[in-house]
């Protein structure tokens, strides 16, 4: 019977590590999506693979999600953030207490804004940008993070001394990103944020605070430490409106020297067509850019004689796959939607499940292309996963009618 019971978890391992081997490849017989139509999305990051190879590099580099400089031309919008965060250093610089969040949906451009508050630090002014790149479940964690700000050579190991290092250092501006690595359900959490908090509380007429956090990690750590109470200001983004999607597609468009075929073979004193497509756009990815940009990525066609490009019919995101996700799954994705990313390990902590148990149901997701693995070269509960971005706003839909996500 030993033996049996060995085999069998030894045949459980090998198809544990065969399964993360074929994780994320897509099937030889599956038909080639056609503009138009829905998209799983397992087809979605296929496609975008292909997209790479078959467009011009410029066009797929022009329509890239990654975050903007400062001072970037492609960035748009968000004027009346960008005027808050400058009224949040305006403070700092008159001695005001300044201490500001901002939140916004996954994908909505957090990082982009943040890094244009750095071109507004004058010269004479000390810049601290940093993201949260580990969850500190701890108080002696978060002092390090701390600590990693400011580089005092000999650490603080409390918060009181912390918070009379910091008062005593030159002043500074001091963005922090990915704020929403601060949730955890790890036991030491709350002493964690409850520190951080403490410094952030304490120090604020000093150093000018700004912190990024998604907008549900924001609603639950609120909910948990009540941190929406001890910021000065809260600025809250939202996915783009259909005018600012339209400047942001041509903005980046122009930019390479292209035309629109539409446009080119318009008839004298017709309107002209690329506001409707745009807001074609808009409306199917409700202002979310990852999902925009691969649509319209997906629909352009180049023109084989001319530096133009010709706009095929819009495919749309097939949801299908979400709703078919089972009552252990959508627990899984609102904890992941929430945190973020989320380790193996902390996955398989969490529901108290094990880890062949844990890694089979993240790794279904995978093939799914519901969510992304983070892979390390270590051991596979080392590697770490998050939702696929283009899915945020039907992933969260489905999991608040779940009652899944609040």
């Amino acid at each position: 019977m030993f033996n049996n019971l060995k085999s069998a978890w030894k045949t459980g391992q090998q198809f544990v590590v065969s399964l993360l081997g074929s994780a994320g490849r897509s099937t030889d017989n599956e038909e080639d999506a056609q503009s138009g139509a829905a998209l799983s999305p397992q087809t979605i990051l296929r496609k975008r693979e292909d997209l790479a190879a078959q467009m011009p590099s410029a066009v797929v580099a022009a329509y890239s999600n990654e975050p903007l400089e400062p001072q970037d031309p492609r960035f748009v919008g968000r004027e009346e953030e960008l005027a808050r965060l400058i009224d949040a250093l305006e403070d700092w610089r008159n001695g005001r207490a300044s201490l500001t969040a901002i939140t916004a949906p996954h994908g909505a451009g957090i990082t982009s804004l943040l890094n244009q508050v750095r071109s507004k630090i004058l010269s004479t002014e000390t810049l601290s940008y940093l993201s949260l790149a580990k969850r500190p479940c701890s108080a002696a964690e978060a002092l390090r993070f701390i600590n990693s700000i400011f580089e005092f050579e000999q650490a603080p190991e409390s918060v009181a001394e912390m918070v009379l290092a910091i008062k005593n250092s030159p002043p500074r501006v001091i963005i922090i990103d990915d704020g929403h690595m601060l949730l955890s359900r790890k036991m030491g959490n709350m002493a964690a944020v409850q520190t951080i908090g403490a410094i952030l509380v304490a120090t604020q007429h000093c150093h000018c605070w700004i912190v990024g956090c998604a907008k549900q990690a924001w609603r639950r750590l609120s909910f948990l430490y009540q941190s929406d109470r001890f910021f000065n200001r809260i600025i809250e983004l939202d996915y783009f409106s259909a005018s600012e999607m339209s400047e942001m597609i041509e903005r980046r468009f122009y930019g390479l020297g292209f035309e629109w075929c539409e446009r080119l073979e318009l008839e004298k004193d017709k309107p002209d067509p690329m506001p409707v497509r745009f807001k074609q756009l808009h409306d199917l990815s409700n202002g979310l850019p990852e999902m925009a940009f691969f649509f319209l990525l997906f629909a352009m066609e180049k023109e084989p004689d001319a530096d133009a490009f010709r706009l095929s019919e819009f495919s749309h995101l097939d949801t299908s796959v979400i709703k078919s996700c089972s009552e252990e799954e959508l627990f899984s994705l609102a904890e992941i939607f929430v945190h973020g990313v989320m380790a193996h390990v902390d996955h398989e902590t969490l529901f108290r499940i094990s880890p062949e148990q844990s890694v089979l149901r993240l790794e279904r997701l995978c093939r799914a292309g519901i969510l992304h693995r983070i892979a390390t070269d270590e051991h596979y509960t080392s590697n770490s996963y998050y939702i696929s971005p283009i899915l945020a706003q039907a992933m969260v839909s489905h999991l608040v009618l779940s009652n899944r996500l609040y």
